[in-house]
This record gives C-alpha cells, structure tokens and sequence, in this order.
C-alpha cells in the first residue's frame, strides 16, 4: 500500500494550550506507512497503530476500521500484490 501525505491535528483544551495529538485513523494508517516505507498488511497497519497508540480508542474492531479506510480511500491507497511486495523487499 502506497500514500500520499497528511499531518497530524492537535486537540486543546478549553484555555487554548495544546494537550495532546489526536490522530484520525486515517493519518495513523499514513503515519505509520511512512515510517515503514515499504507496503504492509492492514492488520500489521492495525498492530502498530495500537503500539504506539496514535488511536486513544481502538473501538472494537479497529483492522476493520483500518481496513475500511484504506479501501474507501483509493486516491491516497493502492493494494500491492505480495510478488510486489517481495520485489520492493529485495530491491532494498
């Protein structure tokens, strides 16, 4: 799966400071393949999204959300076959 890049929004509070990012699953699944820099599987996408908890709620199915996201964005996703993948790997 190959992107195209966002960034991420910040949530404050009342008094105008920044709190915390809060990232939307979309940027989490952009974030996390432009760190990887090579195609990835929607559940390992899904795996380090909860790692390094960019999603402060995972909901109950969240490789489905992750999934979902990347199918109904196919302006910002492709789906690589795994020959693709394996060639990308050894061309590295």
């Amino acid at each position: 799966l190959w992107i195209s890049s966002r960034s991420r929004k910040a949530s404050s509070n009342n008094r105008g400071k920044i709190k915390y990012f809060v990232m939307k699953w979309i940027e989490a699944i952009i974030e996390v393949l432009k760190e990887a820099g090579s195609p990835m599987h929607y559940k390992d996408i899904t795996q380090k999204i909860l790692e390094r908890k960019y999603r402060p709620d995972s909901g109950a199915t969240p490789a489905m959300t992750v999934s979902n996201n990347l199918t109904t964005n196919p302006d910002l996703f492709r789906k690589v076959k795994k020959v693709e993948m394996e060639e990308e790997k050894t061309a590295q």
